[in-house]
């Protein structure tokens, strides 16, 4: 049973029944005989009170009865009036005759987080059957933009649910992310599209197209075919706008201009203009890629199949889409081609320059340690040749001159350094222009396939990281074992010269204290 059914239980109705049901609003008003209430008792009156609070739940419900002559007796969702309203009609019961006796519920809706009762669908499918098909989109408006999807939960049992992605009917729960989904339908209409009551009504024919239809036709399935209708048809034409007398213009430019203007709830539907408009529209944009290329051919065939001030299209424009849009593929199948070779080829010319940064690295070492080892080795020759010892080979002079040597390896480490990162850092803005130079010709998602998402880059950054540490390592190294190599054969400044200077400081901090 729906509620008025539920009322009518406890107050059977002695003449029709006026109810009216709009999206913020119900109400039921008829009257009832005497008999009704004096058959009341305490314990009916709660047990209706906890009914409308379990089925009105969020909403706010007012019941008044108003017997001729008398005060009204108002209940509404707060417990303390249960006890009032008893009491008012236990003393209104003691003097009715034969007076008029009204009763009127009236919800306020509420709309929290996008969600709505209907208490009856009947009603509610009857008041959106006197409006126009954008007064209605008005009414939803404001909740739908701001909670990105409507649900509209049917109170009235064993009720079949229809829905689209953003507009629901029935018991179908936003826990159905694919029903609900606001972002799912990735137009980017606007960037090819101009309609000129955007900023009022940002949607696409998805948000309003029936996923789950039904099976009894009714007014608010007819209401949202008109919007999804018309969202497709200005997400393809180039011009679009919503007149203030519910009048759709529209403008094609293809192979010819095409211009009108259509009556949105006078003129006639084409149900099959309507299923091809949404093909055509998710054709147009399921593939990011592609969007220009397709749309600017979808408006050329249109062109071609319309007639003058009429939308009326037939399938037969969808398969010559399609048939049009493989030509056009395979006839810019080699440019793609050539674009992707030309792509692979700059990056690996990227990575040669990566690999002979590091190579350039390794010789800098390789030339700072063959300048140690001539070093030593003619100095430890000479050392040889003269005394023919090789104790104490680096006198005061060559000490000096290998301390130097080592200063200015550590300097030209540093240089080395700097400039490795330099050559680094001007491969990162190398690969960010390659990138960004075909852009113009392939869209950034295409790119970054062909890119792998910067894998092979970040694995040759990587790999320059992993060699500058280990050449660097073992240069810092090499560094300190010449350094141990002169300590150890030096006269001049050596391990005991070391410990003299340790003990001499020592005994000055010791001094101190």
């Amino acid at each position: 049973m729906n509620i008025v059914d539920e009322l009518q239980y406890i107050f059977p109705a002695s003449d029709a029944v006026k109810k009216n049901e709009k999206y913020s609003t119900f109400d039921v008003e008829y009257t009832t005989e005497s008999d009704a209430l004096r058959q009341l008792t305490r314990e009916t009156i709660q047990d209706f009170f906890d009914l409308l609070q379990s089925k009105v739940t969020t909403d706010s419900w007012l019941l008044t009865i108003s017997i001729e002559n008398f005060e009204p007796n108002n209940i509404g969702t707060s417990q303390a009036e249960v006890e009032l309203f008893w009491k008012g009609i236990k003393d209104s019961i003691k003097y009715i005759e034969n007076e008029i006796i009204t009763l009127k519920l009236t919800i306020d809706k509420s709309h929290s987080s996008g969600v709505t009762n209907i208490y009856i669908l009947s009603d509610f499918d009857k008041f959106i059957g006197d409006l126009k098909a954008f007064q209605f989109l008005d009414i939803i408006n404001d909740d739908l933009k701001e909670y990105k999807f409507l649900k509209f939960n049917l109170l009235e049992n064993e009720l079949e649910k229809f829905y689209s992605e953003n507009v629901i009917f029935g018991s179908i729960g936003p826990q159905n992310s694919s029903v609900l989904s606001f972002e799912k339908f990735e137009s980017k209409s606007r960037e090819f599209c101009f309609f000129g009551n955007y900023d009022e009504y940002p949607y696409s024919p998805k948000h309003f197209h029936l996923i789950e239809r039904p099976t009894i036709a009714n007014n608010l399935a007819y209401k949202l075919d008109r919007l999804s209708y018309i969202f497709s048809i200005a997400n393809i034409f180039d011009i679009t706008s919503i007149r203030k007398d519910d009048v759709l213009y529209y403008k094609l430019n293809g192979y010819k201009t095409i211009e009108g203007f259509f009556s949105i709830d006078a003129d006639c539907f084409d149900n099959k203009s309507y299923l091809t408009y949404m093909k055509i529209c998710d054709w147009v944009y399921s593939d990011p890629s592609n969007i220009v290329e397709k749309l600017g051919l979808a408006r050329n065939i249109l062109s071609i199949y319309l007639k003058e001030d009429s939308l009326q299209i037939s399938e037969d424009a969808y398969f010559s889409m399609q048939s049009g849009f493989k030509t056009y593929l395979q006839e810019n199948l080699n440019r793609y081609i050539e674009v992707r070779s030309n792509i692979s080829e700059q990056l690996e010319h990227i990575n040669q320059k990566a690999n002979n940064a590091i190579d350039k690295y390794l010789n800098d070492y390789q030339k700072s340690s063959i300048i140690f080892v001539s070093f030593f080795l003619s100095i430890l020759v000479l050392r040889v040749l003269s005394t023919g010892e090789f104790v104490n080979a680096f006198t005061k002079d060559a000490t000096i001159l290998s301390f130097l040597l080592l200063a200015i390896s550590l300097l030209y480490l540093l240089f080395s350094l700097w400039n490795l990162n330099g050559e680094k850092n001007r491969l990162k803005k190398r690969y960010e222009n390659l990138k960004g130079r075909f852009e113009d010709l392939l869209i950034k998602e295409d790119i970054e396939r062909i890119l792998q998402h910067d894998r092979e880059f970040k694995e040759e950054i990587g790999f320059i990281n992993k060699r500058t540490k280990a050449y660097t390592a073992l240069w810092i190294i090499t560094v300190i074992m010449v350094l141990i190599a002169i300590l150890s054969l030096s006269s001049y400044f050596n391990w005991l010269s070391i410990a003299r200077c340790f003990d001499i400081v020592l005994n000055w901090l010791l001094s101190l204290f």
